[in-house]
């Protein structure tokens, strides 16, 4: 079974050149060891412990589905995704029947479907492997365990009962023969009306099984599969004889394979949800870029104390509003880990309530005690949000029927001795402290222990995953942090969070309250714009001469490399969008690269799942700038890159 720190990947490619683009796509966190032939393949299996193989169909060896076929003839437990051309799509789909757990075509694969492949073909292998396991316990169970036998005479006493019995019920032999009623005595209230029918049913010599519970000595659950037989000699009636099986590990394994494939379905519904928001996202930014530019461009045009400027401001004020909503919605979608540094923790709890707010109904009430002189910390800040959301939401979750109020506070602490003595996962220091109350139904003593496990919960399938507070348990303990959990049934839950401060330093600012020194704009300074937005286009255009600068507008990537081509010294600086047809912004980057080194160039972009603003030096670029953005945000980026 799959269950380790790094994930192997064997892939089987022999064009050096798809071979080294499909390594480039895999997540940095697998193991990619490389081949070209099946021969080859077959050895590097025999040394490593593979756990998924990426193979092209088409190899010096081996062609098409017998390729497929070789390898899964020996290796029939390693999922295996098979990778082939477009034109050879029915061979791919040929393969997938037989057993191949995906496949992908060279010309559609893009890195977002390369690694969602592979996550989903590993988990999908998981579950088979599961679920193998639990039906090999299921025959273990019905070969070699032996049943609750017994007789019942037609009076209803017990002739026989078999030793067995005390094994599944905790209770004697006899005590059954004894006092005869007992067995109708254990049967779980719930069950009592399934039971009663059945007895009713077998006095009409009808011959049958039913599944109930029964409460065992010590208290436990038990699940009986139990058949009944009329036993008759002649006319005479002998009574009933009835065999009863422990089916209970069945039951909990075929619970527990549903909630896996609940699991399965609700990760793949996340998938497309972050891909569905980031659509969205990436459309409303270039309609807020729009907005906000124009918006800008409007403003330096009317005098400061007109009532039309106070009115566009306005505007502009609500558009920054719908741009904070927007980055809030992909910090939570964004793949990846973003780095640390050091925030206000004040910032960040209010920039999270803001977000629960919006999803939480009237009838739950939100009281704030946050000391605006609350720590910095060393966090990743979608993190920090991330958590206290997912307790706002469970929360929520507790007061669903009736209501009810949530209180958030938050101080700073000082981690003395004495306190360390009862939470010695702390270190002494200074400490910020997130206090969260609920006045929910509480959490039932014998669970709170239990409420950060994970895939752990106590509501119906299809209302929740069970990951949330794990994710936050996970999320505090990675940031130096502790969390804790009180609760009492029907009078609510306390969680508080401890996070380490970071004493003497400060946050630091914003790009558009720096001071940083600018150089001065010069005329001469030559820059070509790339966007496929007309309209956004333009109204850069618009900016860029407003600031000085002479432009050359392209809505074309193809064309605007052409162009540079044709004088790559006429222009001082490029700044393209990233997402256009044909060719993206990195794509045209990687271009123009070869034809002029350490050419500078800036990237514009509102969501890319290749590039943000904590990667985009790695691919040659000087500066970045993200969508919706005013004329002072691309001000700042050019006298960056030109000082």
């Amino acid at each position: 079974m799959i269950n380790k720190n790094q994930i192997q990947c064997l892939l089987i490619e022999d064009s050096p050149v798809d071979c080294k683009l499909m390594q480039s796509m895999i997540n940095p966190d697998v193991k990619v060891f490389t081949v070209s032939s099946i021969q080859e393949a077959l050895q590097k299996l025999s040394e490593e412990d593979i756990d998924i193989i990426i193979s092209n169909l088409g190899l010096p060896d081996s062609y098409g589905l017998n390729t497929f076929s070789n390898l899964y003839a020996n290796v029939p437990n390693i999922p295996i995704i098979v990778l082939t051309a477009l034109d050879n799509e029915e061979i791919a789909i040929d393969a997938v029947k037989g057993g191949a757990q995906d496949y992908i075509l060279k010309g559609d694969v893009t890195k977002r479907s390369l690694n969602r492949s592979l996550k989903y073909a590993i988990e999908r292998k998981q579950i088979e492997e599961q679920m193998r396991e639990a039906e090999l316990r299921y025959k273990t169970v019905a070969d070699f365990t032996y049943a609750w036998e017994y007789w019942e005479a037609p009076d209803g006493t017990l002739k026989y009962v078999s030793p067995a019995c005390e094994r599944i019920t905790g209770y004697p032999v006899d005590q059954f023969i004894n006092t005869p009623s007992f067995k109708d005595e254990i049967v779980h209230p719930e069950d009592k009306k399934i039971w009663d029918q059945h007895k009713t049913e077998r006095t009409n010599k009808t011959i049958n099984e039913i599944q109930y519970r029964i409460i065992a000595k010590d208290g436990s659950i038990r699940w009986i599969a139990h058949n009944c037989n009329v036993i008759q000699e002649g006319d005479q009636n002998l009574g009933f004889r009835a065999s009863n099986r422990d089916i209970t590990q069945q039951k909990q394994d075929e619970d527990r394979n549903q909630r896996l494939q609940t699991q399965l379905t609700e990760s793949q519904k996340m998938e497309t949800l972050g891909t569905l928001v980031g659509g969205i996202a990436h459309e409303f930014n270039n309609l807020l870029t729009s907005l906000m530019g124009y918006a800008d461009i409007c403003l330096t045009k009317i005098p400061s104390n007109s009532q039309i400027y106070s009115d566009i401001q306005k505007i502009k004020d609500s558009a920054d509003h719908a741009k904070s909503l927007v980055q809030q919605m992909l910090t939570f979608t964004r793949q990846g880990t973003q780095e640390r540094k050091i925030i206000n923790i004040t910032k960040t709890i209010e920039s999270a309530l803001k977000i629960a707010r919006m999803s939480l109904p009237s009838t739950i009430e939100i009281k704030k005690n946050i000391d605006p002189s609350g720590g910095n910390i060393l966090a990743d800040p979608a993190q920090i949000s991330q958590a206290i959301i997912n307790i706002i939401t469970n929360s929520y979750q507790a007061m669903k029927k009736s209501g009810g109020v949530l209180s958030i506070s938050l101080d700073n602490v000082d981690i003395d001795s004495e306190y360390l003595v009862k939470n010695p996962s702390l270190r002494k220091g200074k400490y910020v402290r997130i206090i969260i109350t609920d006045t929910g139904t509480g959490i039932e003593k014998n669970i709170v222990d239990r409420i950060f496990d994970p895939f752990f919960t106590t509501r119906k399938v299809g209302e929740g995953t069970g990951l949330g507070l794990s994710v936050v348990h996970g999320i505090v303990m990675s940031h130096g942090g502790k969390i804790t959990v009180s609760s009492e049934v029907n009078k609510g839950t306390t969680m508080i969070i401890y996070l380490p401060q970071v004493v003497g330093h400060e946050t630091s600012r914003s790009e558009n309250g720096s001071k940083e020194k600018a150089t001065k704009s010069k005329e001469k300074y030559r820059i070509l714009y790339v966007d496929d937005e007309p309209e956004i286009a333009t109204m850069v255009k618009k900016m860029l001469e407003m600031l000085k600068y002479e432009v050359c507008l392209k809505n074309d990537s193809n064309a605007a490399l052409n162009l540079f081509k044709e004088d790559p010294e006429h222009f001082d600086l490029i700044i393209t969008d990233q997402t256009m047809p044909y060719m993206t912004g990195l794509q045209l980057a990687q271009k123009v690269m070869e034809v002029r080194e350490n050419f500078p160039m800036i990237i514009v972009t509102g969501f890319s799942e290749d590039i943000s603003k904590e990667n985009y030096k790695k691919f040659g670029f000087k500066d970045y700038i993200a969508k919706p953005f005013v004329i002072n945000d691309i001000k700042l980026a050019i006298e960056r890159v030109l000082q």
